[in-house]
């Protein structure tokens, strides 16, 4: 069972990936379109980085790729926050490595989960401490307002495919509950028949020994009696 989980995590962490890598590609077009260089070498740079996930996934070095895809997820979306800036809305990237915590993180590591959400509200609050102005690339309004349409729309995607997967999950969840209900109620009733039968054939059989039985003692008896009169 601990095998099918890691496998289950392992395709998670597979999906998780390239979906990541599909937003980037699709986030890179105002980059080429406009031609911004420091995109496109970040955005380069990321498809490597998650390159390296899958095959570390591929590999079985499922929970290095996990954390390794939750921790570069949320230092890629702070990275380009800090390039276009508050009004391209880019942080709001960060809720995809919280959504997807759950999925990638086993439940008994419920200290690493809190970790990784401490470590994006980090670099969240330097986001507003700073203004988005760590690094300073001077972007048109003209681009920035392209940038923000993009994002709006990946993000809707992104919505919709998140909540079609989680209905998914939960009702493949459903589904291995209801599977495993119904073999307990299968068991159940097999043993109930099997205690039912064994007790049947423990009263039958003291039933049936019940006369031999008292015949011997009575014989018994006898046999003490002729041996005292003797």
């Amino acid at each position: 069972m601990r095998s099918g989980y890691k496998n289950k995590r392992q395709q998670l962490v597979s999906l998780f990936t390239r979906i990541i890598m599909f937003a980037v590609l699709l986030g890179v077009v105002p980059d080429v379109i406009f031609w911004v260089v420091p995109g496109l070498i970040a955005s380069a740079g990321a498809l490597i980085v998650f390159l390296t996930i899958l095959l570390l996934n591929h590999k079985g070095r499922v929970f290095l790729a996990a954390n390794f895809l939750l921790f570069f997820g949320a230092w890629l979306v702070f990275s380009f926050a800090c390039t276009t800036g508050r009004d391209a809305y880019m942080q709001v990237y960060f809720i995809l490595p919280v959504m997807a915590l759950p999925f990638l993180i086993e439940r008994e590591k419920i200290w690493l989960i809190f970790l990784h959400i401490i470590h994006i509200m980090a670099l969240f609050v330097i986001l507003e401490a700073t203004n988005y102005q760590i690094i300073s690339i001077p972007i048109s309004k003209h681009v920035l307002e392209i940038f923000a349409l993009f994002n709006f729309f990946i993000l809707i995607g992104l919505a919709l495919f998140m909540t079609y997967f989680i209905y998914k999950v939960n009702s493949e969840a459903e589904a291995v509950i209801q599977k495993e209900s119904n073999w307990l109620k299968s068991n159940n009733e097999q043993l109930k028949r099997l205690n039912s039968e064994l007790d049947a054939f423990v009263y039958t059989v003291t039933h049936d020994l019940k006369s031999p039985l008292s015949s011997a003692e009575g014989l018994i008896e006898i046999m003490g009696k002729e041996k005292d009169s003797a």
